[in-house]
């Protein structure tokens, strides 16, 4: 009996401790979606400038007029648009050659040798576009790494390339070198 008695009170403090913190959880809820509301009535409020919302009268200065827009019925006065022999509209002076048809001259697309090619051409645009990428964060650590306004830095680093450049310049030897 004593035993029955004790799974009794466990089972009562279990299921107490369970509805608090189910009780907890529905607070927490209900607190999320209050931030998320008022989240979302200050997106789709309008914006304001600030000397309008507290009552202050607006300047003196006039708004300026709208942009004139061209009629949407005729399009905007293209020099450059041509009519092709075929109906279709080009743009003179602009050549339709891609990067890999300069890499690939007299070759056909559509063989093995044009596909290998092509491979090898996103194999090299690939890691170009990886390089850059490399340069670009490097740049980007080095510059956190300094700690020093990005002016700075810039002006600092640029002045040190050209320092570089020429007293590495093809021909001679450097101090560091020797």
């Amino acid at each position: 009996l004593v035993k029955a008695e004790r799974r009794a009170a466990a089972r009562e403090k279990w299921a107490e401790s369970a509805v608090a913190v189910a009780q907890e959880a529905a607070v927490a809820m209900q607190e999320k979606l209050k931030q998320r509301q008022l989240r979302k009535e200050a997106l789709l409020r309008p914006l304001v400038h600030p000397s309008r919302r507290a009552g202050v009268s607006a300047p003196a200065v006039p708004a300026p007029p709208p942009p004139q827009r061209e009629s949407a019925r005729r399009p905007r006065y293209e020099p450059a648009k041509v009519a092709g022999p075929d109906g279709k509209f080009r743009l003179r002076g602009v050549q339709s050659t891609s990067d890999i048809s300069k890499y690939a001259k007299n070759v056909d697309p559509y063989s093995r040798q044009g596909w290998e090619l092509r491979e090898a051409f996103k194999t090299m645009k690939s890691g170009q576009h990886a390089a850059i990428a490399a340069q670009t964060w490097g740049a980007l650590h080095k510059w956190a790494a300094s700690e020093k306004p990005i002016d700075q830095w810039y002006a600092e680093t640029k002045a040190q390339g050209s320092r570089q450049r020429t007293s590495s310049s093809p021909g001679t030897l450097d101090a560091a070198a020797s």
